[in-house]
């Protein structure tokens, strides 16, 4: 089943899709990234990505304590997610474009340069997809 990305339903069927996956990064680092959809509705405004001890989960709505953040229609929130190992070219082209507008703690979202589902294999990343609105 297909569920609007960050919403609670979509969060509850990727996460464990998630289980396995390691980002890469080191234990002791923690990211959350507010994913604010522009385009969104007051009962979805966005969601959440949060790296913390090397793994990977989504949560929906906005955390007023974000490290970073960034502002995204819904379509380039999806590409940005669903694009996978390798997708720091369509993270460039959004920033480029003005697609996708971003603050906070730039440092740490340098993190998510490679890709939010960084180290995801094509399976796994097809199997977000399939979960997706």
């Amino acid at each position: 089943m297909r569920h609007p990305i960050f919403s609670p339903a979509w969060a509850t069927a990727v996460n464990p899709l998630l289980d396995g996956l390691h980002t890469g990064t080191v234990s002791e680092f923690t990211l959350v990234v507010n994913v604010e959809l522009i385009d969104g509705s007051a009962d979805l405004p966005g969601g959440r990505v949060i790296i913390s001890g090397g793994r990977l989960a989504f949560a929906p709505g906005i955390d007023d304590g974000a490290d970073a953040w960034v502002r995204v229609p819904t379509r380039t929130a999806r590409e940005l997610v669903l694009t996978g190992t390798g997708s720091s070219a369509a993270v460039e082209r959004a920033l480029a474009a003005g697609r996708a507008v971003a603050g906070g703690d730039l440092n740490k979202l340098a993190a998510l340069r490679d890709g939010v589902l960084r180290g995801a294999d094509a399976a796994l990343v097809a199997a977000v997809a399939r979960a997706t609105a």
